[in-house]
């Protein structure tokens, strides 16, 4: 009675299980039992694969994988926001025309099946979607068991991460959004025949789509609020919800037990949490909906601790992880809050302190600077912006977390806020006062993260650990750092752009980012795609912040593996307002000599210039961005850079390259918008014990020294203390230095002050007399 399963379809076959026992699960069991004789002796995977599929199929809906049938529809969603009140459209209509707009074209873009993700655009994925198909690559994932299905294999399915961001359906709340700004039942029932498509060819434990418990849980997240947006609409109808509510007790289930406690025990394992957050809060019809609201927030509650580091950063390192790790926690917060749960204030303190490393390193536009890997993906794109910009994940802290403070200037980000927020919720966001103020230094050292502020620059400063679980999602950035502009980014990461391939590693090597290369090398050594097999150990050394100049020191071991073993020390001194300079300093015990390469990446849209062959100019379309002054000879090459994956730019590269066998010591200036303040010159100069270099300006001019160890001659100034700044005016007398270590200072010959393992600042007044102060 019934043929092999390469002879039907699946609907076909459930069908005729369903008819012949439609509510019976000892009729189910008989219906697998002969089904699984008919196929006795049959060898190929193929058709083995087919047959299990069927078979979840059947004990789907005989209710062996529910617990029991769900016998209500999903209405209502109970979740924390209700904004589809009267009245709701023609206000955000009428209040954000813009992103109304572009929500609604987005939409109908989707509609054609046509659809921007990740650092794709334009992707054509047809009215009638291949599920299992990356459609940038043409490679379609074999509809196998999800434990059988190699989506790590770029030969056999494509990109993996194309295929899961697609089968993610947050493109399905931008229809359900259409839809309550329209009223337009075209965007809703579009809606409910992909669910109803998706439902169909998507069977259980089958296919790359159930391969990632993550996945699913994205996935079920997407649907709880396309369930809520589309609430009273009459698509999905009631028929579709409950096989919606099935799916999702499914693909929940399926969650619980493949939790990422062992592999990927990171945002996988707290995204996962949330998604059963979501589903026993949003939906308490299910069976497991308790079990599930309880199993999520203990799991969220338990790695707060262990992946959020006590100064705020986030455990692997990347600045991208990090607005993932916020988003789940504010979205976390509200949830449990909106079931009447408590919030415990130790967590409250820990997303708070997480939060502000967002609100440290993100930059006026918007966006935070990728360090480390990034993938493109957000919890729950509202409404069209950069990947990376976090702002709306800052407006959300600011009324989860009720600071003001964190509320971004612009008023975008309440946009988004229409969505997430109650109608009192929001119009309470009117009413708070927007704190513009930043700290102009702020330290993270747990995380190794240092950020710099003045009125033009934005600089931020990597000397952090490698990153947790084999440093997966880390970079080869030891000691790198990223500058913006003006509120324009200037010296930037060059991103991920893939996670497979030949190109996984040159965007996460040591060459494209600003730091220093030694030999050729990596700072520390990848293993596969998501391993390394050597850690680079930074520690900073020194952080002083004072009105006029910060000063920051680190060093970091990574290429002590190398024949001819190096230790790499960077450091950063920012005369604030003026310019900054970067002194990179390589001791060796081998016995040979070693090449060394100093990059400076400029960004997507930039060029960068020679001016003399030791200076450069970098500008965008917008003016000049930096000036960079060598003690050397630079070179500009053209590289590549990733704003979001997926996506490719090419970038202009400066590079100088200098050579060390014992000690060497390079230094580069940096000058934002080649302020006329700046300097226009950088040299060395000769010095005894040490390194030595002048800067001259139009009126001024500096020295800057570092020792090796020994008392330093140069330029009319003594010192045994580690580093040194002098300025001198234009008639050559000293008017202001910095001196940090131990050890007394001359300057021609005068004794100016005596520094004891910290940091000093003297000046000179008119009278002669030097003021010092300590930093």
């Amino acid at each position: 009675a019934l043929l092999p399963a390469a002879c039907r379809s699946s609907r076909e076959f459930r069908q005729r299980g369903n008819h012949r026992q439609r509510n019976s699960h000892s009729g189910t069991a008989k219906v697998i039992s002969r089904y699984l004789r008919a196929l006795r002796g049959r060898s190929p995977a193929e058709l083995r694969d087919r047959a299990y599929q069927n078979i979840f199929i059947l004990l789907e809906r005989g209710g062996f994988l529910t617990g029991q049938p769900i016998v209500e529809p999903a209405r209502p969603v109970r979740m924390p926001n209700s904004p589809r009140e009267a009245g709701f459209a023609r206000d955000f209509n009428g209040r954000w025309p813009t992103e109304a707009a572009e929500i609604v074209a987005t939409a109908d873009r989707i509609m054609l099946g046509k659809f921007d993700l990740l650092g794709y655009t334009g992707i054509d994925w047809g009215v009638s979607p291949d599920w299992q198909l990356d459609p940038v690559s043409g490679k379609r994932a074999p509809m196998k068991h999800w434990s059988r299905v190699p989506y790590l294999d770029i030969q056999s399915v494509g990109d993996h991460k194309v295929t899961w961001e697609l089968n993610r359906h947050q493109w399905m709340v931008t229809l359900a959004q259409a839809w309550c700004l329209t009223g337009n039942d075209v965007y809703a029932l579009r809606t409910a025949e992909l669910l109803d498509l998706w439902i169909e060819n998507n069977p259980p434990k089958h296919g790359i789509n159930w391969a990632s418990s993550l996945e699913l849980g994205f996935r079920s997240i997407a649907w709880c609020h396309t369930l809520k947006l589309l609430e009273k609409a009459a698509a999905p109808d009631d028929a579709l919800r409950r096989r919606m509510l099935e799916s999702l007790q499914l693909q929940g289930e399926h969650i619980e037990r493949y939790l990422s406690t062992w592999f990927s025990p990171n945002t996988h394992l707290t995204g996962e949490a949330l998604a059963l957050l979501y589903l026993g809060t949003a939906l308490p019809s299910l069976p497991r909906a308790a079990r599930w609201r309880e199993l999520g927030w203990e799991i969220l509650l338990n790695e707060s601790k262990r992946q959020i580091r006590d100064d705020g950063v986030y455990f692997e390192q990347t600045t991208w992880y990090q607005g993932y790790t916020v988003d789940f926690y504010l979205h976390a917060i509200r949830l449990r809050r909106s079931a009447g749960g408590s919030v415990p204030a130790e967590l409250i303190a820990r997303v708070r302190s997480a939060v502000e490393v967002i609100a440290s390193i993100v930059r006026p536009d918007g966006t935070i600077p990728l360090l480390g890997d990034d993938d493109g993906g957000r919890l729950l794109p509202l409404r069209p912006r950069a990947r990376n910009d976090f702002r709306d994940t800052l407006a959300l802290a600011a009324v989860v977390l009720d600071d003001p403070s964190l509320m971004p200037a612009a008023s975008e980000p309440r946009s988004t806020l229409a969505w997430i927020l109650t109608p009192e919720e929001l119009a309470a966001t009117e009413k708070a006062e927007v704190n513009l103020d930043r700290p102009a230094a702020q330290a993270f050292p747990d995380g190794g993260l240092y950020v710099i502020r003045d009125s033009r620059s934005h600089l931020l400063l990597d000397a952090g650990p490698h990153g947790a679980l084999s440093g997966a999602h880390s970079h080869a950035d030891a000691l790198s750092l990223v500058l913006s502009v003006d509120g324009r980014p200037a010296l930037c990461d060059s991103g991920t752009y893939t996670y497979l391939g030949s190109e996984r590693d040159s965007f996460r090597g040591t060459s494209a980012h600003n730091t220093v290369e030694v030999s050729g090398r990596m700072s520390s050594e990848p293993g596969n795609g998501f391993r390394w097999e050597t850690f680079a150990r930074s520690e900073v050394l020194r952080w002083y912040d004072s009105p006029a100049f910060v000063l920051w020191e680190a060093i970091h071991d990574g290429y002590q593996r190398l024949p001819n073993p190096v230790t790499h020390r960077r450091i950063v001194f920012w005369l604030r307002d003026q310019y900054g300079l970067v002194c990179d300093v390589l001791e060796s015990s081998g016995t040979s000599e070693s090449s060394a390469v100093t990059r400076w990446h400029g960004p997507a849209g930039a060029n960068m210039q020679l001016l003399t062959p030791a200076s450069a100019a970098l500008a965008d379309e917008s003016g000049p961005l930096l000036g960079l002054l060598a003690d050397r000879e630079l070179g500009i090459a053209v590289g590549k850079a990733s704003t979001s994956y997926g996506r490719s730019e090419v970038v202009d590269v400066a590079s100088s390259e200098w050579y060390v066998r014992e000690r060497g010591a390079s230094v580069t200036a940096l000058v934002p918008g080649a302020s006329p303040d700046g300097p226009v010159s950088c040299h060395e100069i000769a010095a005894t014990s040490g390194s030595a270099w002048g800067l001259r300006g139009t009126d001024w001019s500096d020295i800057w020294m570092v020792s090796s160890g020994a008392t330093m001659n140069a330029a009319g100034v003594e010192t045994s203390a580690d580093v040194l700044w002098l300025r001198r005016n234009g008639n050559g007398q000293a008017v202001e230095l910095m001196a940090a270590g131990t050890g007394v200072v001359l300057v021609d010959d005068i004794e100016v002050l005596s520094v004891r393992g910290g940091c000093v600042r003297a000046r000179q007044g008119e009278n002669g007399n030097w003021t010092v102060e300590e930093i």
